[in-house]
């Protein structure tokens, strides 16, 4: 009787992690340039990240800062991200085009 390697065999759990994970790796990372003319085409401007970074708590603060103002590139799923587009009011789905877009600048 043949029995399967359990080795090959994914759960659905497992599916689904590693799609959500090529679909995080697929964000390409945007310069400086790229992110802030995102930035403008939404009506914000660096001052505004940082003043929602200065809302963080006061220990991550001061790399949150240094994260952000001297960046050689962006990614999509840094752990910066997801707490300021939420304090933005930005949904998953609005950051996920806004990154595309601004991919294409």
């Amino acid at each position: 009787m043949w029995t399967p390697d359990p080795a090959i065999i994914k759960t659905a759990d497992q599916k689904t992690a590693e799609a959500e994970a090529q679909r995080r790796a697929s964000f390409p990372k945007l310069s400086p340039r790229q992110f802030e003319l995102m930035l403008l085409q939404i009506g914000l401007a660096a001052a505004d990240i940082e003043a929602q970074i200065l809302l963080l708590p006061e220990e991550d603060q001061p790399a949150a800062l240094i994260e952000f103002r001297r960046a050689n590139e962006y990614e999509r799923y840094h752990w910066l991200v997801e707490p300021i587009a939420n304090a933005l009011g930005f949904t998953e789905l609005e950051m996920d085009t806004m990154w595309r877009y601004a991919a294409a600048l």
